[in-house]
């Protein structure tokens, strides 16, 4: 099963803002393509992974957690984990923000959508407990949750949100995006190990030094051949150390 992990970044072309796209094998930190994009909107991220899965044949999709990735992802029928090194974090620290408003209240009162105080600190607590295991399971737990809240209404303007429409929106994005935070549970080895990575660190590692390593010691690329061609032999040349190939290279 290939899996295959895309990120963009950016880079300046005689003073110009590019869009950059990188994909590698997520297995084996291959680069498999380097390119330029006329944007980073969702219709032309789209356009780009459905035409990569084409020609990779990859089953499922690693990225990071923007919205646009997910469409591409649901566009080219793949399966899709999004980082959990993105989403995971923001969420914990989210909660307990949470959980202090509440904690600043009276423990007898009810929010706008009839749950108390202290329901909503317990659900907080499990809400953290089944971020923290990711079951691939949790996602019926995580609708009750999502019904228990979508009463609770936007603030008036001008005025903060109240913690019970803040664990609304919560609930919210976790149970729409489970299935993508907890993919990596879904497919092992004969051994038990998980073949998708729970994190898109080899894309934003292989950025760092096939794009990013270089432009820091340049004012910026001067052509787009450059721009496309200089990553990818960067590349070519750190995956291909110490074979004959590499030395032809160098004696060239």
């Amino acid at each position: 099963m290939r899996i295959v992990a895309v990120d963009c970044t950016h880079a300046k072309l005689r003073g110009q803002d590019k869009v950059i796209v990188q994909a590698v094998d997520a297995q084996t930190g291959i680069t498999l393509d380097i390119d330029i994009l006329p944007g980073e909107d969702k219709q032309t991220i789209a356009g780009y992974v459905c035409q990569l899965a084409e020609l990779t044949g990859c089953a499922v999709l690693t990225s990071d957690d923007a919205d646009a990735f997910k469409l591409a992802a649901d566009a080219a029928g793949l399966a899709h984990q999004i980082c959990q090194r993105h989403v995971v974090p923001n969420s914990l620290q989210l909660l307990d923000e949470i959980a202090c408003q509440l904690e600043a209240l009276p423990s007898d009162q009810t929010g706008p959508c009839g749950v108390s105080v202290e329901q909503a600190l317990d659900d907080i607590a499990t809400l953290e407990e089944t971020i923290l295991a990711r079951a691939p399971g949790s996602g019926r737990l995580l609708e009750q949750l999502r019904h228990r809240y979508q009463g609770a209404g936007p603030p008036p303007k001008g005025r903060k949100a109240t913690p019970w429409y803040r664990l609304r929106l919560l609930t919210l994005d976790v149970a729409e995006d489970w299935p993508r935070l907890s993919l990596t549970e879904h497919y092992r080895d004969t051994d038990g190990q998980r073949l998708v990575p729970a994190t898109n660190n080899v894309s934003e590692r292989a950025i760092s030094l096939n794009i990013k390593e270089r432009y820091r010691t340049m004012r910026g690329y001067k052509s787009e051949v450059s721009l496309r061609c200089l990553p990818m032999l960067t590349a070519y040349l750190a995956e291909h150390q110490g074979t004959q190939c590499f030395s032809s290279l160098l004696a060239a």
